[in-house]
């Protein structure tokens, strides 16, 4: 019987800047009496990962131009808040009242890029904003190097987030950085129950972020690192995230093209 674990790692403390969580994952680890194998999949939030590296910013003290006053109204958003997304921002896709979606500076296209205020504490005027780690490949890496130096064996880190989709209700599990497995998993190729060759490509990677959401909560759960143990992937020393990623140009393109075959146009 197959079989895939997931473990979360209960106590761990609220993050500070400069904490390091690779040192704190394992110290929750020996606490909980949890023992780590080799081909472990550690999944961390983005969360904690960005009030580590400080990438907490207060809206109070941030000057929204005049432009983004004046399509803060517009859109019905706090004009800080707006401010912040489109510097995080390189292209706006969809702007209507109450939604922004974007391609945000690392590339993912989702609500928002990515910024929120969830489980952060109020400023003293303004709301203060979580932004997504500066560069979540070399997070995920230095997570790993310091777990594997702990442990002795050799383990994968995904960090995942939450993202909002402009086709679709809901929030779900995305990874975001990666550090010891493949962007896109290439199965042996083989036959399906007809006989037909199958060569699949498969974004392990988002499939293992969503299934560790799913233990980690998105409120005040305390679950930000989940291990996953049973996933057949793999290994990788230089696969980043956007290995991962359509171009966005490419997205737009498909999505015009389906939406001319729809309507039967040429």
């Amino acid at each position: 019987m197959k079989t895939l674990n997931l473990y979360a790692l209960e106590g761990i403390p609220l993050i500070q800047q400069g904490d390091d969580i690779g040192a704190i994952i394992c110290e929750i680890a020996e606490k909980e009496k949890f023992s780590f194998e080799g081909d472990d999949i550690v999944v961390v939030t983005s969360k904690i990962v960005s009030k580590a590296e400080g990438r907490l910013i207060d809206t109070y003290k941030v000057e929204p131009s005049k432009e983004t006053v004046a399509l803060a109204k517009k859109l019905e958003m706090d004009p800080g808040k707006l401010e912040v997304i489109l510097r995080e921002t390189k292209r706006v896709l969809i702007a209507r009242p109450g939604l922004i979606v974007t391609e945000d500076r690392l590339g993912f296209i989702s609500t928002g890029a990515g910024i929120d205020s969830s489980n952060t504490l109020p400023g003293p005027k303004g709301q203060v904003l979580s932004l997504l780690p500066e560069d979540p490949d070399v997070s995920a890496k230095k997570i790993r190097q310091a777990i594997e130096k702990k442990i002795g064996k050799k383990i994968a880190v995904i960090i995942n987030d939450t993202f909002g989709r402009p086709d679709r209700k809901g929030s779900v599990g995305m990874a975001i950085g990666i550090s010891g497995i493949a962007a896109v998993y290439y199965p042996p190729t083989k036959e399906d129950i007809h006989g037909k060759k199958r060569s699949p490509e498969i974004a392990q990677i988002d499939e293992i972020a969503a299934a560790a959401s799913l233990v980690m909560g998105q409120t005040n759960e305390r679950r930000p690192v989940v291990m996953v143990r049973g996933v057949d992937f793999q290994p990788s020393e230089t696969d980043k995230i956007k290995d991962l990623l359509h171009p966005v140009t490419k997205y737009i393109q498909d999505a015009l093209e389906a939406v001319k075959q729809a309507k039967g146009e040429k």
